[in-house]
C-alpha cells in the first residue's frame, strides 16, 4: 500500500505539473497578448503626435495667413477712406466752382 500511496502522490504531482505547463503557457499567451496591445497602443500614440505637431502647424499657417489678411483688408480700407476724403474734397471744390460760375452769371 505504501507503494500505491507513492504511485498515488506521483501521479497527483505529474497531474499538478501539467496544470502547471498549462497555466504557464496561457499566461505567456496572454503576455504575449499584452506587449501586443502596448505595442499597438505606442504606435496609435506616435500617430496621434503626428497629427497633433501636423494640427499646430495648420493652427500655425491660418493664424500667419489671419494676420496677412487683415493687413491687407486694413490698407484696403483705409485707402478707401482716403480716397472718399479726397473725393468730398474734390466735390466739394466743384460745388464752390459750379457757385462762382452761377454767380457769374
Amino acid at each position: 500500500t505504501d507503494i500505491q500511496q507513492l504511485q498515488t502522490g506521483q501521479r497527483q504531482l505529474q497531474a499538478g505539473q501539467e496544470e502547471m505547463r498549462t497555466d504557464i503557457q496561457q499566461l505567456q499567451t496572454e503576455q504575449r497578448n499584452i506587449w501586443t496591445s502596448i505595442d499597438t497602443i505606442v504606435l496609435s500614440q506616435e500617430q496621434m503626435k503626428q497629427n497633433i505637431q501636423t494640427i499646430q502647424s495648420d493652427i500655425e499657417y491660418i493664424r500667419q495667413s489671419q494676420a496677412r489678411v487683415e493687413y491687407i483688408l486694413t490698407g484696403k480700407v483705409k485707402a478707401l477712406f482716403d480716397f472718399r476724403e479726397s473725393q468730398m474734397e474734390t466735390n466739394r471744390n466743384v460745388a464752390v466752382r459750379l457757385d462762382r460760375l452761377e454767380a457769374k452769371q
